[in-house]
């Protein structure tokens, strides 16, 4: 959902689901400083259309491959609200994700 402004994100919360395309940056590049440690597990993406903002934390970061098909790569948990976005990976928990969904 995640806020639409960047005032007071706490007055503006989408009422609607919104989605951003974003591009996944390599986590030694330049730009990804302050998002992701090189040799760390976080990962950082760049703005294609789109950015999540407050409100989004936790929410699934999807890669959508070949046929449409969808993998959850991580969740967000912070961006500049401009062009860059963090994420955690979640390969490490997928056990734990498997468990408590039944998925």
């Amino acid at each position: 959902m995640g806020a639409t402004c960047t005032k007071d994100e706490n007055t503006c919360q989408s009422p609607v689901l919104k989605q951003s395309t974003l591009r996944v940056v390599r986590s030694d590049a330049q730009r990804c400083a302050g998002f992701a440690q090189p040799g760390g597990t976080d990962f950082c993406l760049e703005k294609v259309s789109r950015i999540p903002a407050g409100g989004d934390s936790g929410g699934p970061v999807m890669s959508v491959g070949a046929h449409g098909k969808e993998t959850l790569l991580g969740v967000f948990y912070g961006s500049d609200r401009e062009k860059m976005a963090g994420a955690a990976e979640i390969a490490q928990q997928l056990a734990w994700i498997h468990k408590v969904t039944k998925w």
